[in-house]
């Protein structure tokens, strides 16, 4: 295990799995008798975990990821049908997680990996690294207006984290170790309530 670049290829079996919450804000406008731009932002605190299995060239190891918090900046743009809004929405996104790797085996020294002699110190051996990493999101939902300033919303999001990179020192081996992530990405549902403060005009949700 060189401690180079090392882009490790993902195996199946490792989805992420969890639960978050958070808050919101945003300003939306009519520009149609039917349509809807808006802008949004939002922060959640999470306990987002998965574990997946993967290898390169120079050896394998098993990874236990947590994400701990995300957020997005989007725009949205709706179809207003009665007391009820069908949007599409898109942005910037971002992530904070945690990860322990623990290194199966090491190819050097006409070893075989996996399934086979590891002549490494580094085999057995666990690192953990953390960070912040930048992406983008895409998604759709839908929110009906139930009240006078009020609205309830069910949407899904998919967040993409590319080129993920995260640096191990293992014990005992004082050079960090990169592993470049290839692709990282979450999919999330969720359901939130709205408070519409309707400045200047008409309430909107008496338009949907």
């Amino acid at each position: 295990m060189s401690a180079s670049d090392d882009k490790v290829k993902r195996a199946p079996g490792g989805d992420r799995k969890g639960g978050f919450g958070g808050g919101q804000i945003g300003f939306n406008y009519m520009i149609a008798p039917s349509w809807l731009i808006g802008i949004e932002a939002d922060g959640e605190i999470a306990n987002i975990t998965g574990s997946f299995t993967g290898c390169s060239d120079t050896g394998c190891s098993t990874s236990n990821t947590k994400v701990d918090d995300f957020g997005t900046v989007r725009g949205r743009l709706g179809y207003v049908w009665n007391n009820v809004l069908l949007y599409g929405t898109g942005g910037w996104a971002w992530s904070h997680s945690e990860t322990d790797r623990t290194i199966i085996c090491v190819v050097a020294g006409g070893g075989v990996c996996p399934g086979g002699p590891s002549p490494s110190s580094l085999t057995g051996r666990t690192a953990s690294a953390s960070g912040t990493q930048s992406g983008w999101v895409a998604g759709a939902g839908i929110e009906w207006a139930f009240a006078p300033h009020w609205t309830v919303k069910v949407e899904y999001q998919h967040l993409q984290f590319d080129n993920v990179v995260r640096e191990f020192t293992y014990p005992g081996f004082p050079n960090a170790f990169r592993h470049n992530v290839t692709d990282s990405g979450t999919d999330t549902v969720r359901v939130g309530f709205n408070y519409l403060f309707n400045f200047g005009g008409h309430p909107v949700v008496a338009r949907y």
